[in-house]
């Protein structure tokens, strides 16, 4: 599959618009998630060591909109955080995705007046470090790991997060028929 650069940033920074309402907006809204996900509100799902993996999900207010953005559920590489203001800002770098490695774009080469357009796959552009400042912004972590979690634990955790959200019965269900093996 061939995409234009911009559209590889598309894919990557996937995201999901709320109003104001719709963040405090009954029992199974995203302020109630934010109370039992929220990176501060973590014991054993919180990164703290350089180089561990985890799974997360950003909050962040567009100002001028009033908008609430979440973004797609990502699995990153935590490096470090800092204090910042009563708070404290993370550093990390997002893991590459699988699709990453089977989606080219296109780059365009001049030389001498001849254009030569050569193919990339989206995995060789530069990782970028990431950073957020937890004063407004929230980030929700749903699992956290030493080496790379396999299949089996990326699945339960991405189905903790709130942009695959399910009711509490249809993950009771789940979780009945993985210990039944059904």
């Amino acid at each position: 599959m061939i995409l234009t650069k911009e559209q590889i940033d598309l894919k990557r920074n996937k995201h999901i618009l709320y109003s104001k309402e719709e963040y405090s907006k009954g029992k199974d809204s995203i302020s109630d998630h934010s109370d039992q996900y929220d990176f501060f509100n973590q014991k054993n799902l919180t990164p703290n060591k350089p180089g561990q993996l985890f799974l997360y999900e950003v909050l962040s207010e567009e100002y001028g909109t009033g908008n609430i953005k979440m973004t797609y559920p990502k699995l990153g590489i935590y490096l470090d955080c800092y204090s910042a203001d009563q708070t404290i800002e993370l550093e990390w770098v997002d893991h590459r995705r699988s699709w990453e490695y089977n989606v080219k774009y296109e780059f365009p080469y001049e030389n001498n007046g001849v254009t030569k357009i050569y193919h990339h796959l989206a995995a060789d552009q530069r990782s970028e470090l990431n950073y957020l400042i937890l004063w407004s912004d929230q980030m929700f972590v749903y699992g956290c790991w030493d080496s790379m979690p396999n299949w089996k634990q990326l699945r339960q955790a991405y189905e903790r997060t709130f942009w695959f959200k399910r009711s509490k019965d249809e993950l009771r269900d789940i979780q009945l028929d993985r210990i039944l093996n059904v």
